[in-house]
Protein backbone atom coordinates (compact mmCIF):
# COMPACT_ATOMS: atom_id res chain seq x y z
CA UNK A 1 0.00 0.00 0.00
CA UNK A 2 1.55 3.43 -1.00
CA UNK A 3 1.75 6.14 1.43
CA UNK A 4 -0.96 8.06 -0.64
CA UNK A 5 -3.45 5.28 0.21
CA UNK A 6 -2.75 5.15 3.89
CA UNK A 7 -5.15 8.10 5.04
CA UNK A 8 -7.84 7.38 2.65
CA UNK A 9 -8.10 3.57 4.23
CA UNK A 10 -7.85 5.16 7.94
CA UNK A 11 -10.92 7.59 7.00
CA UNK A 12 -12.43 4.72 5.35
CA UNK A 13 -12.16 2.48 8.35
CA UNK A 14 -12.80 5.15 10.62
CA UNK A 15 -16.09 5.72 8.89
CA UNK A 16 -16.97 1.96 9.00
CA UNK A 17 -16.06 1.92 12.84
CA UNK A 18 -18.51 4.57 13.40
CA UNK A 19 -21.26 3.36 11.28
CA UNK A 20 -21.23 0.19 12.87
CA UNK A 21 -21.25 1.89 16.73
CA UNK A 22 -23.71 4.38 15.78
CA UNK A 23 -25.93 1.56 14.79
CA UNK A 24 -25.77 -0.42 17.34
CA UNK A 25 -25.80 2.19 20.48
CA UNK A 26 -29.13 3.14 18.43
CA UNK A 27 -30.58 -0.35 19.04
CA UNK A 28 -29.09 -0.40 22.71
CA UNK A 29 -31.01 3.38 23.04
CA UNK A 30 -34.39 1.47 21.66
CA UNK A 31 -33.77 -1.25 23.75
CA UNK A 32 -33.22 0.72 26.83
CA UNK A 33 -36.27 3.03 25.51
CA UNK A 34 -38.53 0.27 25.68
CA UNK A 35 -37.54 -0.95 29.00
CA UNK A 36 -38.32 2.09 30.34
CA UNK A 37 -41.52 2.45 29.23
CA UNK A 38 -42.16 -0.86 30.09
CA UNK A 39 -40.90 -0.31 34.07
CA UNK A 40 -42.97 2.67 33.96
CA UNK A 41 -45.59 0.36 33.34
CA UNK A 42 -45.14 -1.69 36.22
CA UNK A 43 -44.29 1.00 38.26
CA UNK A 44 -47.93 2.93 37.78
CA UNK A 45 -49.38 -0.30 38.80
CA UNK A 46 -47.69 -0.59 42.04
CA UNK A 47 -49.03 3.42 42.74
CA UNK A 48 -52.80 2.29 41.90
CA UNK A 49 -54.93 1.20 44.88
CA UNK A 50 -54.39 -2.82 44.37
CA UNK A 51 -58.07 -3.37 44.64
CA UNK A 52 -58.94 -1.35 41.54
CA UNK A 53 -56.49 -3.05 39.44
CA UNK A 54 -57.76 -5.65 36.99
CA UNK A 55 -54.15 -7.24 36.69
CA UNK A 56 -53.72 -11.07 35.72
CA UNK A 57 -51.04 -13.32 36.47
CA UNK A 58 -50.53 -13.44 32.73
CA UNK A 59 -50.91 -9.89 31.86
CA UNK A 60 -47.99 -9.50 34.58
CA UNK A 61 -45.95 -12.05 33.18
CA UNK A 62 -46.53 -11.03 29.43
CA UNK A 63 -45.19 -7.48 31.46
CA UNK A 64 -42.03 -9.12 32.62
CA UNK A 65 -41.18 -11.09 29.69
CA UNK A 66 -41.34 -7.85 27.32
CA UNK A 67 -38.47 -6.59 30.06
CA UNK A 68 -36.70 -9.92 29.83
CA UNK A 69 -36.70 -10.05 26.32
CA UNK A 70 -35.23 -6.51 26.01
CA UNK A 71 -32.85 -7.27 28.49
CA UNK A 72 -31.14 -10.46 26.45
CA UNK A 73 -31.59 -8.59 23.48
CA UNK A 74 -29.47 -5.44 24.93
CA UNK A 75 -26.65 -8.19 26.14
CA UNK A 76 -26.63 -10.12 22.90
CA UNK A 77 -26.36 -5.79 21.07
CA UNK A 78 -23.41 -5.19 23.46
CA UNK A 79 -21.55 -8.39 23.33
CA UNK A 80 -21.94 -8.20 19.44
CA UNK A 81 -20.41 -4.98 19.60
CA UNK A 82 -17.52 -5.85 21.92
CA UNK A 83 -16.70 -8.83 19.86
CA UNK A 84 -16.52 -6.18 16.46
CA UNK A 85 -14.58 -3.57 18.58
CA UNK A 86 -11.88 -6.27 19.62
CA UNK A 87 -10.89 -6.50 15.49
CA UNK A 88 -9.23 -3.26 16.00
CA UNK A 89 -6.94 -3.81 18.92
CA UNK A 90 -4.04 -5.62 16.98
CA UNK A 91 -3.00 -4.34 13.00
CA UNK A 92 -2.84 -8.35 12.31
CA UNK A 93 -5.12 -11.52 14.11
CA UNK A 94 -6.53 -14.27 13.53
CA UNK A 95 -9.83 -14.94 13.17
CA UNK A 96 -12.84 -17.48 12.14
CA UNK A 97 -14.51 -16.46 9.48
CA UNK A 98 -18.42 -17.66 10.06
CA UNK A 99 -18.13 -16.36 13.01
CA UNK A 100 -16.30 -12.83 12.02
CA UNK A 101 -18.69 -12.48 9.51
CA UNK A 102 -21.74 -13.90 11.15
CA UNK A 103 -21.52 -10.62 13.86
CA UNK A 104 -20.96 -8.14 11.07
CA UNK A 105 -24.18 -9.48 9.63
CA UNK A 106 -26.29 -9.50 12.53
CA UNK A 107 -24.72 -6.03 12.99
CA UNK A 108 -25.90 -4.63 10.17
CA UNK A 109 -29.78 -5.71 10.05
CA UNK A 110 -30.83 -2.28 10.47
CA UNK A 111 -29.00 -0.76 7.87
CA UNK A 112 -30.65 -3.49 5.45
CA UNK A 113 -34.46 -3.25 7.75
CA UNK A 114 -33.86 0.73 7.10
CA UNK A 115 -34.90 -0.26 3.46
CA UNK A 116 -36.60 -3.44 3.85
CA UNK A 117 -33.99 -5.74 2.89
CA UNK A 118 -33.30 -9.24 4.59
CA UNK A 119 -29.68 -9.96 4.81
CA UNK A 120 -29.18 -13.73 4.97
CA UNK A 121 -26.05 -15.32 5.97
CA UNK A 122 -25.32 -18.88 5.01
CA UNK A 123 -21.71 -20.09 6.60
CA UNK A 124 -18.95 -22.77 5.33
CA UNK A 125 -19.45 -25.86 6.32
CA UNK A 126 -16.32 -26.11 7.98
CA UNK A 127 -14.16 -23.55 10.37
CA UNK A 128 -12.36 -20.71 7.91
CA UNK A 129 -9.57 -19.27 10.10
CA UNK A 130 -8.13 -15.86 8.17
CA UNK A 131 -5.15 -14.23 9.12
CA UNK A 132 -4.47 -10.61 8.91
CA UNK A 133 -5.71 -7.02 9.01
CA UNK A 134 -9.06 -8.26 10.20
CA UNK A 135 -10.56 -5.06 10.75
CA UNK A 136 -9.44 -4.27 6.98
CA UNK A 137 -11.19 -7.32 6.06
CA UNK A 138 -14.17 -6.52 8.24
CA UNK A 139 -14.50 -2.79 6.48
CA UNK A 140 -14.09 -4.42 2.79
CA UNK A 141 -16.95 -6.72 3.31
CA UNK A 142 -19.43 -3.87 5.34
CA UNK A 143 -18.41 -1.80 2.07
CA UNK A 144 -19.76 -4.47 0.06
CA UNK A 145 -22.84 -5.35 1.93
CA UNK A 146 -22.93 -1.49 2.24
CA UNK A 147 -23.11 -1.15 -2.07
CA UNK A 148 -25.59 -4.56 -2.12
CA UNK A 149 -28.01 -2.82 0.19
CA UNK A 150 -27.63 0.52 -1.82
CA UNK A 151 -28.48 -0.90 -4.96
CA UNK A 152 -31.08 -3.15 -3.63
CA UNK A 153 -35.03 -2.46 -4.19
CA UNK A 154 -36.93 -2.59 -1.38
CA UNK A 155 -38.05 -6.44 -0.79
CA UNK A 156 -34.63 -7.53 -2.06
CA UNK A 157 -32.41 -10.47 -0.03
CA UNK A 158 -28.98 -10.23 0.23
CA UNK A 159 -27.43 -13.57 0.21
CA UNK A 160 -23.87 -13.50 2.35
CA UNK A 161 -21.87 -17.11 1.69
CA UNK A 162 -18.94 -18.40 2.70
CA UNK A 163 -17.75 -20.84 0.69
CA UNK A 164 -14.60 -22.64 -0.69
CA UNK A 165 -12.96 -19.80 1.44
CA UNK A 166 -14.50 -16.86 -0.57
CA UNK A 167 -16.94 -14.57 0.71
CA UNK A 168 -20.00 -14.06 -1.94
CA UNK A 169 -22.54 -12.08 -1.70
CA UNK A 170 -25.54 -11.65 -3.80
CA UNK A 171 -28.69 -9.31 -4.06
CA UNK A 172 -31.56 -11.15 -5.13
CA UNK A 173 -34.66 -9.39 -5.69
CA UNK A 174 -36.78 -13.26 -7.30
CA UNK A 175 -39.80 -11.11 -9.34
CA UNK A 176 -37.11 -9.32 -10.43
CA UNK A 177 -34.26 -11.67 -11.23
CA UNK A 178 -31.74 -9.25 -10.20
CA UNK A 179 -28.19 -11.56 -9.34
CA UNK A 180 -25.35 -9.18 -8.70
CA UNK A 181 -21.75 -10.45 -7.20
CA UNK A 182 -20.63 -7.56 -5.38
CA UNK A 183 -17.26 -8.92 -3.33
CA UNK A 184 -15.20 -12.40 -3.63
CA UNK A 185 -12.82 -12.28 -0.60
CA UNK A 186 -9.71 -14.81 -0.99
CA UNK A 187 -8.83 -16.53 2.68
CA UNK A 188 -5.80 -14.31 3.21
CA UNK A 189 -7.02 -11.17 4.77
CA UNK A 190 -5.68 -7.46 3.69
Amino acid sequence: MSGNNKPHVQESELAFFSAITTSATHEMNNVLAITEQTAGLLEDLCIEDVSEINLSREKLKGIVDRITRQLARGSQIMQRLNSFAHGADNPTQTAELNALLENLVMLMQRFAAMKKIRLDMVPASQLVPVCGRIFTLESEIFNAINAAIEESPSGATINITVRNEKIQIVSELRERGLDITLLQVSREAP
